[in-house]
């Protein structure tokens, strides 16, 4: 294959580079070339990553984290509901919202904060 390279400044670039190098101009070009894409290949996995992260790992981290909110919640909902006195059963399980909510939300909170957005 042949290629053509227009810019003045681009052959001269090369031309240098290979007096400096030893080598020939298109042993160059084809380096730089192999570089190029080489770079973009990695882009483009990169952003796959980033996408697959946003987009999928994170959604389901949050479920996760909601679901073991849930289920605390619920596993210390009934142990409060085998306790005899309705008192201590109500603080246990407001003491289980506050460490569910602390749980699933405490991130984002920190997050605002560190921010500066609170």
């Amino acid at each position: 294959m042949i290629i053509k390279i227009e810019n003045e400044e681009l052959v001269k670039a090369l031309e240098n580079v290979a007096e400096n190098e030893g080598k020939e101009v298109n042993e160059i070009a084809e380096e730089l070339l192999g570089y190029s894409i080489d770079n973009a290949i990695a882009t483009l996995a990169m952003r796959r990553l980033e996408f697959a992260i946003v987009d999928t790992i994170i959604p389901i981290l949050k479920d996760i984290q909601i679901n073991t909110y849930a289920t605390r919640h619920q596993v210390t909902n009934m142990h409060a509901d085998i306790l005899e006195e309705p008192e201590r059963a109500i603080k246990i399980s407001e003491e289980a919202t506050t460490i569910g909510q602390k749980i699933a939300f405490e991130d984002e909170e920190e997050k605002e904060v560190n921010d500066g957005n609170v």
